[in-house]
């Protein structure tokens, strides 16, 4: 669950009060006797409304839950960038470069396994599981992911159809009605919480500085208590349908969990994961110009016509991009776009994200104060701004260790005169697999599964013909240690 800082979410007790008081006042006039309900068995109308409303949460979570998944994700190396402060060399090598073990949830959508979850769940794992209600358990497969909207799609596959939730539509979704959150908040499997929905069109929010990702948010926001573990997770609502995917809390500090919680609608969910079904990733149309949104006195100080609203300033133009090359340029208000008036900014960028790539896209724009007629033939989104994970990390990095051919000077440095063949290990990343195993800085690999190794070039092929062509989960090191010869099993998956 992605953490932001922001405001603290009120308590769910005042809710569940304001439900009884509502339950009881819409009652009629009948006078309410505690006495003779509350602790006695004995059947009060006034309180009939508050045992239907409850009797349908319980119907709703029973039909959810079997189709909610416990998502663990192993050996993860970490995606992010942090430039929050600068770093020594000797800081930045210490840092974990392997997570091992990200929890999160998610829900099977379609009845032959096809999964959605969140990316930030899944981005970087060497091997990702999933626990279903019932209690099986199964290895995961990534169709796909998009990091521009942090949504992810996972298959696993049995023999008999899988229990299913039907995507809902956010379009449709009003601020005040019920919300139903699914997880496994903080490792407690299948926890269900309620509230309601807070707000809608919620955007802006700051990943990681210098992170040139372009992302499209539509949040939801929610009052049902959501935490770590919660990502990836439905949001429900009255129906059980799913109006949401829980991606993310905000709080007020670093150090505190609780906080508003934020779902990526139904809507757009349901566009990304089809198209990931479909291609294994997201194809979406780009025109290459930096802009904000104006309106107002804005609007009418570059002289567009008052049947226009809402306009997108283009400020700047990318070289060689599709609007550089339609004929766009920096100061022009963009005030329609495929025969629309602009909404919003955010409406935008999803309207140009969801052409198709080569269509000649019709823009109107003012310059000058007239309005001009362009078309524009839409690109493909460059990868620089899609977030797309970074290649496969090398062997050696895969293990968490660094090497290095043995020297004169490093045998002097270790005390390994003795030692003639092998790879030292001059570094062991802390939380990595070779770290869990044992390995320590110092030691000399000298085999790999029974075939001795005398450079760093035989290891690094040894090691690449196991872990990409034999797809083991375990790998045998044969090392020197303070002049001993040991094997030390490594798990890698």
């Amino acid at each position: 669950m992605i953490k932001l800082r922001g405001i603290r979410r009120g308590g769910t007790l005042i809710f569940m009060l304001m439900i009884i008081s509502l339950a009881l006042g819409s009652c009629g006039s009948t006078t309410v006797k505690p006495q003779s309900a509350i602790g006695t068995g004995v059947e009060d109308p006034d309180f009939a409304l508050l045992a239907s409303v409850e009797r349908a949460l319980v119907k709703i979570v029973e039909h959810a839950r079997p189709a909610v998944v416990a998502i663990t994700a192993r050996n993860v190396h970490p995606t992010f960038i942090d430039f929050s402060e600068w770093k020594s060399p000797e800081e930045e090598r210490a840092r974990p470069q392997i997570i091992p073990e990200v929890s999160g949830a998610g829900f099977i959508f379609r009845q032959d396994g096809y999964i959605i979850t969140s990316e930030h769940v899944i981005s970087g794992a060497e091997r990702i599981e999933v626990t279903l209600f019932d209690g099986r358990r199964f290895k995961a497969k990534v169709v796909g992911t998009d990091h521009n909207t942090d949504v992810a799609v996972l298959k696993i596959d049995a023999d008999q159809p899988f229990p299913t939730l039907k995507l809902g539509d956010s379009d449709k979704v009003k601020v005040g009605q019920f919300a139903i959150a699914i997880g496994n908040p903080l490792n407690l499997d299948f926890s269900v919480t309620f509230g309601i929905i807070s707000a809608k069109g919620r955007s802006g929010f700051r990943y990681a500085m210098f992170d040139r990702t372009i992302r499209y948010e539509d949040y939801i926001q929610t009052d049902a208590w959501v935490n770590k573990g919660n990502s990836g997770g439905p949001l429900l609502n009255s129906r059980g349908e799913v109006i949401g995917v829980n991606s993310m809390i905000r709080t007020p500090g670093p150090l505190l969990v609780e906080g508003p919680g934020f779902a990526i609608p139904s809507n757009l969910v349901a566009m990304v994961s089809r198209k990931i079904i479909k291609h294994g990733r997201v194809i979406r149309g780009w025109l290459g110009v930096r802009m904000r949104e104006v309106s107002g006195e804005e609007m009418a100080r570059f002289s567009v016509p008052t049947d226009y609203k809402i306009g997108i300033r283009v400020m700047e133009v990318l070289s060689g991009s599709p609007a550089a090359r339609g004929g766009v340029e920096p100061g022009d208000i963009i005030v329609e776009y495929e025969g629309k008036p602009i909404k919003s900014l955010k409406e935008f960028r999803l309207d140009v994200a969801n052409t198709p790539v080569g269509k000649r896209a019709h823009l109107k724009v003012v310059r000058g104060g007239k309005i001009r007629e362009l078309r524009v033939k839409i690109g493909e989104m460059p990868k620089i701004y899609t977030g797309q994970p970074k290649p496969k990390l090398p062997v050696l990095a895969r293990l968490g260790i660094e090497c290095s051919n043995l020297t004169g000077r490093l045998r002097r440095k270790y005390n390994l005169d003795n030692v003639h063949d092998g790879v030292l290990i001059t570094h062991v990343i802390p939380g990595g697999p070779a770290a869990f195993a044992g390995v320590k800085t110092g030691m000399v690999i000298v085999g790999v599964e029974g075939e001795n190794v005398s450079n760093l070039n035989q290891l690094n092929r040894s090691l690449t013909k196991i872990m990409e062509g034999e797809g083991r989960e375990m790998i045998r090191l044969w090392v020197i240690d303070k002049g001993e010869r040991k094997m030390i099993p490594v798990e890698i998956k």
